[in-house]
């Protein structure tokens, strides 16, 4: 019998996501590139500044310590904001872009129940927003480029080089009950590679940011700065706590106008 020829189009974009197991990749990729596509409307959202509400959101909290924490409860204002280039506006952009687009697929389609679904955990004050639920998981989707994306072949891969995105996964499951993220990347650049990975729950980082925020919570009632313990990089209090310590931290929260 003849062995069937396909061309490398139909094989990197719709086989082989077929023998790897993905169910997103290969009805989206034969609906974009369909040459009878007949066109949609999308409606891209703001990415301003978020207004300060409060609350502890899965995008940027899980990462930070009880201190950061508290002191973003009870005094936002001596936090070191995260500086961002313009290019990273444009980058953001992009991918918002591409996010319409592909929620529009997943309804379309039937690829997702629903599109842009709030958690949220009232008991620790928390938030976020998943890019779509299906049946049994949340869906994520991360655009970048296509070098990098070549380089994440697998679920360690991803998580080892975006640990805020696995820590934001956590934080959707730990809140919404479901216990599996299936995680959709897209190359913005041609060919407009994609892959998807499954991120499964991980009780004990989900205790951890659960720890966290209610520590954060019970510090800022009794108004005690908790310990410092330990901080990466991007830690937004790391210059208030290298210039002063915590008696000075907390005079400055009380006598702040």
């Amino acid at each position: 019998m003849a062995t069937a020829k396909h061309s490398p189009a139909f094989r990197e974009g719709i086989l082989n996501p077929l023998m790897r197991g993905e169910v997103l990749v290969p009805p989206l990729r034969a609906y974009l590139c369909n040459p009878d596509f007949g066109g949609m409307t999308i409606k891209v959202p703001s990415i301003g500044t978020r207004p300060y509400d409060g609350k502890f959101h899965s995008s940027e909290h899980p990462r930070w310590a009880p201190r950061a924490l508290m002191l973003y409860l009870v005094a936002p204002e001596l936090l070191t904001p995260r500086m961002f280039q313009a290019s990273d506006i444009l980058a953001m952009t992009a991918g918002s872009v591409w996010h319409a687009i592909i929620e529009h697929c997943f309804m379309e389609l039937r690829l997702a129940l629903a599109c842009e679904v709030p958690f949220e955990s009232v008991e620790t004050n928390s938030k976020g927003t998943g890019d779509a639920v299906r049946d049994g998981e949340i869906v994520e989707i991360k655009t970048m480029r296509d070098l990098l994306l070549r380089k994440i072949e697998t679920p360690e891969d991803y998580i080892a080089r975006f640990p805020g995105y696995h820590l934001q996964a956590i934080d959707y499951m730990r809140m919404s009950g479901y216990r599996r993220e299936r995680v959709l990347l897209i190359a913005v650049t041609y060919p407009f590679e994609m892959k998807e990975f499954v991120i499964e729950y991980d009780m004990l980082e989900a205790q951890r940011i659960d720890t966290n925020y209610r520590m954060a919570i019970q510090a800022a009632a009794d108004f005690q700065l908790p310990m410092c313990g330990g901080c990466d990089d991007d830690c937004p209090v790391k210059p208030l706590c290298r210039s002063m310590d915590s008696a000075a931290i907390m005079r400055l929260v009380e006598g702040r106008s």
